[in-house]
């Protein structure tokens, strides 16, 4: 339902000057809410709090209050009872509006403020007998997954990763008509989950140009590598940060066929470009994800429904996954995590642990998700995490 309560600034006759400070009324009548804005008054002349505070004040009044209102079985604000203001609380603040414990506990002050006001006089008949407690269990939950946001997974992998499973399905949702297109987008959603490219990386005039990329092609064959290795300039000061990527058989396989074939006849050396050998904007990939992943969520496919719960994930998802699996093939293959900081560009251990940690999560290896938090924690106190 609609809400049905606003909060309004006005200005009211007090003294000399007026007095302002922010009533609630309903959206069609206008009619105020008489106990809510004798608290709000209140809180202006007496409490003598800012405007600002007032207001949100306000705003959590008419949050609470809508929210009664929308409840079929409670008649009231004056009715409420100790288990529906705890419903209120763990269902509608922590599960639905998924609210961090300190604002739950502005909340429980500001509405333990407003109905104290209420019975000192006379707004409700009985006295409030709230316990304004929540269940252990809900308030270990939201402890844990604030500390896990926090201080483990600053990038809440859990809604970015995306199993190869779903990501092999996406490629068959490509939102280009073109056939030139379809091609070069499928390399670029590749270059980001299987080598870790940024989506401005796949377009940089610096980057992926077809004469470094089969000089680096034949230097990888005198090695007898499958794959190849080649420089991307990412993101930093002084004209970005230089870091080596992989790219494997498979890619480069693709990419060969690519060249060759349905960009023969496109001019320039840029391998990712629009049909006439012209650079495209940087935000390509990211809207080209973003359409795909539209068209996945409206249908009904397999993993439709994945994709239409996890919101959060971007075209950059596809650079966490990578991450995230590369983790876990340099630990099955005995390599050292080096690595992983070398491929992403990453300057500080505590970004590529927060992956190590993760991977350990989603395999269910306790002893490696220990041993890798307390990493993590010596090496945020030894510096801040620098950002993707």
């Amino acid at each position: 339902m609609p809400e049905q309560l606003i909060k309004r600034k006005v200005t009211v006759p007090y003294g000399s000057h007026g007095l302002t400070t922010y009533v609630i009324a309903n959206k069609t009548t206008h009619t105020i809410m008489p106990a809510a804005c004798a608290y709000l008054f209140s809180l202006t002349r007496d409490s003598g709090l800012r405007l600002n505070s007032v207001k949100s004040y306000a705003s959590t009044l008419v949050s609470f209050l809508n929210t009664i209102d929308d409840d079929p079985n409670i008649e009231g604000f004056e009715t409420l009872t100790d288990k529906q203001m705890r419903a209120y609380l763990e269902l509608i603040l922590c599960g639905h509006k998924k609210v961090k414990e300190n604002t739950i506990n502005q909340y429980i002050t500001r509405l333990k403020g407003f109905y104290d006001f209420c019975w000192d006089y006379g707004w409700v008949l009985d006295k409030p007998v709230f316990s304004w407690q929540m269940s252990h269990q809900v308030m270990q939950k939201m402890k844990l997954v604030e500390a896990q946001k926090n201080s483990l997974d600053p990038y809440n992998l859990p809604e970015q990763y995306i199993p190869e499973s779903e990501f092999i399905e996406l490629l068959s949702y490509n939102p280009r008509k073109g056939y030139y297109e379809n091609e070069r987008d499928e390399i670029v959603f590749k270059l980001g989950y299987y080598s870790g490219l940024r989506a401005s990386e796949t377009v940089s005039a610096s980057n992926l140009l077809i004469k470094k990329i089969k000089k680096s092609i034949d230097k990888a064959k005198g090695q007898n590598q499958k794959g190849f290795h080649i420089t991307i300039i990412g993101k930093g000061s002084s004209g970005g940060k230089a870091r080596e990527i992989y790219v494997p058989e498979s890619l480069k396989n693709q990419i060969l066929r690519f060249i060759d074939g349905t960009r023969k006849n496109v001019p320039g050396d840029l391998l990712i470009c629009k049909a006439d050998g012209e650079a495209l904007h940087e935000r390509l990939a990211s809207d080209t994800f973003s359409d795909a992943i539209k068209l996945i969520a409206a249908s009904d496919a397999k993993s439709s429904e994945a994709w239409r719960q996890k919101k959060q994930r971007s075209y950059h998802s596809l650079r966490h996954s990578y991450a995230t699996n590369l983790a876990q093939w340099l630990k099955e293959n005995g390599q050292p995590r080096r690595l992983l900081n070398e491929r992403l560009g990453h300057t500080n251990d505590a970004t590529t642990l927060i992956y190590v940690h993760f991977n350990a999560l989603i395999h269910g290896d306790v002893d490696e998700q220990n041993e890798t938090e307390q990493e993590i924690r010596k090496a945020n106190r030894r510096a801040n995490v620098d950002h993707e």
